[in-house]
């Protein structure tokens, strides 16, 4: 279990997946929360779906109340934080120390239960040139957050890296809302506060039904934090020259440029450089075909690599037809 040295006391009890389901409801609802009863933490009933998300076991109507989470129950930065991940990480590694006496235990013990992606160096050498371009921050972020000799110190910054949200612009950790997935379309909850953060269904789940949250992040950052590569419509990027960086909206009909925050839209320049990014990325193929005839990991990582380069270089090129019929 990742995470499994800290634990130094352990509940034997808790193990399945329905037990530290209702652990961690019980101790939500103790502490002032509330759980709709409709609601599991489950992969669904789609045999094919593999991932572990929040479903609907009965019907839940419009604007019904899917949660309450008392913000005390978060495990947060302090207020104008600079390395907030450091400081939730260490944080994390400070309670699961206790274990069982942890306040947080119930949380704990289902957040190890769901490992963040974890790409190996040589996984990381076949994104070279691709975007978010950060690959390797990681272990630069291990090192400067202290962590590089801690047991599982890696995995437990990226899980915070994937599952860290904004509470009043401080970053939190926080419990049952992190169990949601990403649907840039599907997305039928919304939330706020009063004070609690409180959940709600934007639309009609019916039973059986995945409830879906959007990360309002792009393709490449939720490729590389999530390890899942997202279905049309997605937003992509690249980086041109001067540290200007390219958003543009995909979808299966039509390209969106998003305009360059300060400055004004010169799509002949973008096009140029657009231009070169491709010619760079094809002149990489090769490179690319070695590196992977080499690799001797998990197939089905390299073949979520192929596919997201494939991906990418498809939406390049689809950018790169929208802005030559500018012209025509």
């Amino acid at each position: 279990m990742l995470f499994a040295s800290f634990f130094i006391v352990m509940d034997a009890t808790v193990c399945t997946m329905p037990e530290k389901e209702k652990l961690l409801f019980k101790w939500i609802e103790k502490n002032g929360g509330f759980i709709n009863p409709k609601l599991e933490i489950s992969f669904g009933p789609d045999p094919l779906w593999n991932v572990r998300g929040v479903f609907a076991k009965a019907h839940i109507e419009h604007d019904e109340t899917l949660a309450v989470i008392p913000t005390h129950l978060a495990i947060c930065a302090s207020p104008e934080q600079e390395d907030p991940d450091c400081e939730v990480a260490l944080k994390i590694i400070a309670e699961l120390a206790k274990g069982a006496d942890s306040f947080y235990f119930p949380y704990l013990q289902i957040l190890a239960d769901k490992p963040p992606i974890m790409f190996t160096r040589q996984e990381t050498s076949l994104l070279e040139g691709l975007p978010p371009y950060d690959s390797g921050k990681l272990e630069v972020r291990v090192k400067e957050c202290g962590l590089g000799t801690t047991p599982g110190g890696p995995e437990l910054l990226a899980l915070v890296w994937a599952r860290i949200m904004s509470i009043d612009d401080t970053p939190c950790m926080i419990p049952f809302w992190d169990n949601f997935n990403h649907h840039r379309v599907a997305q039928n909850l919304m939330w706020g506060r009063q004070p609690e953060i409180f959940l709600q269904a934007h639309d009609n789940i019916t039973a059986g039904s995945q409830v879906w949250s959007e990360f309002n992040q792009n393709t490449p950052t939720l490729f590389a934090t999530y390890g899942f590569l997202e279905p049309s419509p997605s937003v992509w990027f690249f980086d041109g020259k001067d540290d200007v960086r390219y958003f543009f909206d995909l979808s299966d009909e039509t390209v969106e440029i998003h305009p360059v925050e300060g400055q004004l839209q010169d799509l002949d320049q973008m096009q140029v450089q657009l231009l070169e990014v491709l010619l760079e990325l094809k002149e990489r193929e090769a490179d690319f075909r070695v590196a992977a005839a080499a690799y001797a990991g998990n197939p089905d990582t390299l073949t979520l690599i192929t596919s997201y380069r494939a991906a990418y270089e498809r939406a390049l090129t689809s950018l790169a037809a929208a802005l030559r019929q500018r012209d025509v």
